[in-house]
């Protein structure tokens, strides 16, 4: 981890099809990703403002950059102090499966050590979700 940008990679027992599917459909991200996801018209697309809160009063607002099925997903997103950051999923198959790289940007180097924490776990909920539907 350098200072301001936090990336993590983790390889997944599942089709792109799949990953991709946890990582966009609003409803499969309260699975794995925040306790509660509302993005402007159902779904995720360049443009589009996605809310999400976790049951611990969170909220972080943002906005989608990219969407490039099934290989990128970009979006800029902000606490309620002020900080906005880019976070970028990355999708590449595997023979025995898909490794998903999570990349996020503009961090401050206080805020990196913590995030550097959070996108672990994250990644293996995203891991579960997506092998369920896999299986």
């Amino acid at each position: 981890m350098s200072e301001g940008v936090v990336t993590r990679s983790l390889s997944i027992g599942a089709g792109a099809a799949d990953v991709w599917d946890a990582l966009v459909d609003p409803s499969r991200l309260e699975d794995w990703f925040a306790d509660e996801v509302d993005a402007q018209d159902g779904e995720l697309c360049p443009g589009s403002e996605v809310l999400f809160r976790w049951d611990d009063g969170t909220e972080r607002v943002g906005v989608v950059q990219e969407v490039d099925a099934p290989r990128r997903l970009a979006f800029r997103w902000a606490d309620g102090g002020g900080e906005e950051t880019e976070v970028a999923f990355e999708l590449a198959e595997e023979p025995a499966g898909t490794r998903v790289t999570v990349v996020e940007r503009g961090l401050t180097a206080r805020s990196a050590a913590g995030r550097a924490l959070s996108w672990g776990p994250r990644l293996a909920g995203l891991r579960l979700a997506a092998c369920a539907v896999a299986a």
